[in-house]
């Protein structure tokens, strides 16, 4: 099975990772889990606190209302440097796509000015590179 799979495909891109904060449930996926994977770019010193700090308790929240399954931040160990596309990857995981939805249609919910002011400085710290939506559709063990 192995060789058919590496038959299959072209690896175009490889990139090690290190979880290095997380908040939730299992991380174990099941079959129908979609996962939320935001890239972003470090340009601050300050990224991963911010992300720690004000970031993580909204993703704390969303979890205890039964909004979301986890959220989990990775620093990329390799590729490193100038041009690599992105310093740390963000994750979320769901049970159904309308979680997913809403989590994207209000984005933080609402909130008082004194965490809107933290929101941006905290938004300073990276370059949001790209987000995207995954589906587990099957599983080989």
């Amino acid at each position: 099975m192995m060789v058919k799979t590496a038959d299959s495909r072209n690896l175009t891109n490889q990139i090690y990772t290190k979880e290095i904060n997380n908040v939730g449930g299992s991380t174990e996926m099941k079959v129908g889990t979609f996962m939320k994977i935001s890239v972003m770019k470090q340009t601050d010193s300050n990224y991963t606190i911010m992300e720690d700090q004000i970031f993580k308790p909204w993703h704390e929240k969303e979890i205890r209302e039964g909004k979301k399954m986890n959220w989990g931040l990775i620093e990329v160990l390799l590729p490193k440097g100038s041009t690599a596309f992105g310093t740390h990857i963000t994750y979320s995981m769901y049970e159904t796509i309308q979680q997913v939805a809403a989590s994207m249609e209000n984005w933080g919910g609402e909130m008082d000015l004194k965490t809107e002011l933290s929101i941006q400085d905290g938004l300073k710290t990276r370059d949001w590179k790209e987000v995207r939506v995954a589906k587990l559709i099957r599983m080989i063990r």
